[in-house]
C-alpha cells in the first residue's frame, strides 16, 4: 500500500482513534489529529487547510457528518482537490488514494481514485463502527487564527414541517404526468381516501416548485419505506427509485409502458393518468 501523511479532523478523540487506526495502513510515520472546533463551516476549512500544510499532509479525514461534510468540501476547494464524503473504506492502488462510497442510494458502490496529490474524504460512522478506538496520532500545531466569518449567526428557528414522509404507512407520489398545477386536487382526493401522504418527484419540487422540499422522495428528499406507495406519472428515473425502493408494495401508473418504473413496480397500470384517476377513486369507494 502506499504511505501518505494524514491529518485528522474531529470533534471527539475516540472517534478520531477510530479513523486514525482506519488511515493507519496508508500512514507514513505518524498520523495529526486537529480537534474540530465550533466555528462558521468556512472557518474551519480555513483552519484544516492551514494545519495540513503545516503537518505536510496528503490525506485528509473527517467523520461524516452535516458541519463535516461542508467543511472537508470547503477544505477541497481551498486546496484546489476532490472530496470523497461518506466513503466506506479506504486504499492505495497503483500509487493513488481510492475510496469507496455508496452511489445512487445505496443499491451500488462506487470506487473512486484521487489524481491529485492531496486527498480530502469523510468516513461514513458505519464504517468506523467495528474499528478499535487504539490508533494512533499526535496533536496538529494550532493554525493561525482564521478571518472573521462572512455572515452573523444572529438566531435560529427550526422550520415549520408540514409533512414527514419517512414516517408515512401510505404515500402518493406524482411526476411531470400531471401537466398542471391545479389538477394536484386529483392526486390529493385520491390521497385522501387512502389516508395517505403526498409525495412528489424532484423536478416538481426543485423545478416547478409546485409543492414544499419535503414532499420530494429521491436521493436529494425523503428515504421512504411505507406499506403502499403510488406513483402517479413518475418514469421512475434512479434518483426517484433510490428514494422509495423499500416500500412494501409499489403502484405505478404511467402512460408509458417503457418507464423504467414499471420494473420494479407489484402493479402497474399503463394509461392516461386523468383517465386512471377517476377510476382509481371510484374503485376504492368511500
Amino acid at each position: 500500500m502506499g504511505a501518505y501523511k494524514v491529518l485528522i479532523y474531529a470533534a471527539a478523540e475516540e472517534t478520531a482513534g477510530r479513523l486514525a487506526a482506519l488511515a493507519a495502513p496508508l500512514a507514513e510515520g505518524s498520523i495529526v489529529y486537529l480537534k474540530a472546533g465550533s466555528a462558521f463551516p468556512e472557518q474551519e476549512a480555513a483552519a484544516v487547510k492551514a494545519a495540513a500544510e503545516a503537518a505536510g499532509a496528503a490525506v485528509l479525514i473527517a467523520p461524516a457528518s452535516k458541519k463535516g461534510n461542508e467543511v472537508m468540501a470547503r477544505a477541497a476547494q481551498l486546496i484546489d482537490t476532490g472530496c470523497v464524503t461518506e466513503a466506506l473504506s479506504l486504499a492505495a492502488q497503483d500509487g493513488k488514494l481510492t475510496a469507496k462510497r455508496a452511489i445512487y442510494g445505496g443499491i451500488a458502490v462506487g470506487n473512486f481514485a484521487f489524481e491529485t496529490e492531496t486527498a480530502v474524504l469523510t468516513v461514513a460512522l458505519s464504517a468506523l463502527a467495528g474499528v478499535e478506538t487504539a490508533g494512533a496520532y499526535e496533536a496538529a500545531a494550532s493554525p493561525a487564527a482564521a478571518p472573521p466569518p462572512a455572515k452573523e449567526l444572529v438566531k435560529t428557528e427550526p422550520l415549520a414541517k408540514t409533512v414527514d414522509l419517512t414516517k408515512a404507512k401510505r404515500i402518493v407520489s406524482f411526476g411531470r404526468g400531471v401537466a398542471k398545477k391545479e389538477d394536484i386536487s386529483a392526486v390529493e382526493a385520491l390521497a385522501a381516501k387512502l389516508g395517505a401522504e403526498i409525495g412528489c418527484s424532484r423536478p416538481i419540487a426543485e423545478e416547478l416548485k409546485w409543492l414544499p422540499q419535503e414532499h420530494q422522495v429521491g436521493i436529494t428528499g425523503a428515504l421512504v419505506k411505507p406499506d403502499l406507495y403510488i406513483a402517479l406519472g413518475i418514469s421512475g428515473a434512479i434518483q426517484h427509485f433510490a428514494g422509495m425502493k423499500d416500500s412494501k408494495i409499489i403502484v405505478a401508473v404511467n402512460n408509458n409502458k417503457k418507464a423504467p418504473i414499471f420494473q420494479f413496480a407489484d402493479y402497474g397500470i399503463v394509461g392516461d393518468l386523468y383517465e386512471v384517476l377517476p377510476a382509481l377513486e371510484e374503485a376504492i369507494g368511500g
